[in-house]
């Protein structure tokens, strides 16, 4: 009796769990497998007014919440992009190989590494999403474009974390927008939001894919600009 009772458990389990697993079939998808999976992705915009906050937050921190000055980053490295965003469950990586040391002392020229935005996140909307944006999937990626392979970087690495495959995983020092700036001119134009006054600063990311940053304004970009300018300056490539 006791036999014909779990095999009932264990069946009326493994029925459950097939169930679950045909419902939510739908929201999954391999993005590795994918050609250009970010064109099928919606993203945040950057307006000018958090962009300035934000950028003031960078160069001269905030001791009420421990946040140093972005050139007191105890990592800052110039890198090139080795490959094309990788989806790692409910996250994305780029990996990249160190050309120059400007600061610290635990990353070595020729090293692998997996960088991360701190706030790394890929979701799908569903039915609890305004109506425009169901179906779609959504990425934050700190209103910073994924890096274009072959490229140079200068990049602000926060901490190293620690990894099961035992990868240099790190993640970007600071928070909006990822500390990453292309040592190349890569214009930008004004994102264009998405057409709904329900999705905030939500935008296509085919609209903006030939962008560094995601911003919403031109007096947004000029910003942006500037500050780029000043980090490469101080942080020039050899």
């Amino acid at each position: 009796m006791k036999t014909r009772v779990l095999i009932l458990i264990l069946c009326a389990c493994f029925t459950g769990a097939a169930v679950f697993g045909l419902v939510n079939r739908r929201n999954h998808r391999d993005f590795n497998r994918e050609e250009s999976p970010l064109s099928k992705f919606i993203i945040g915009g950057l307006g000018e007014k958090h962009l300035k906050r934000q950028l003031e937050l960078l160069e001269k921190g905030d001791e009420s919440i421990g946040r140093e000055p972005i050139t007191e980053c105890k990592t800052i490295l110039a890198v090139r992009c080795e490959e094309s965003s990788r989806f790692r469950h409910a996250g994305i990586t780029q990996k990249v190989s160190v050309l120059h040391v400007f600061q610290g002392d635990t990353v070595n020229v020729g090293d692998t590494l997996h960088l991360s935005a701190p706030s790394s996140l890929v979701w799908f909307c569903n039915e609890e999403y305004p109506e425009i944006l169901r179906g779609y999937f959504g990425a934050n990626l700190d209103f910073a474009n994924e890096m274009i392979p072959g490229k140079s970087y200068l990049v602000f690495l926060e901490q190293r974390v620690e990894s099961f495959r035992d990868e240099a995983l790190w993640v970007y020092f600071g928070g909006t927008p990822a500390t990453r700036f292309c040592y190349e001119d890569i214009p930008n134009h004004p994102a264009v939001q998405i057409d709904d006054p329900d999705v905030g600063t939500a935008v296509f990311y085919r609209t903006v894919a030939d962008c560094e940053f995601f911003l919403m304004s031109d007096e947004a970009i000029e910003v942006m600009s500037e500050f780029k300018k000043k980090m490469l300056e101080a942080y020039p490539l050899s």
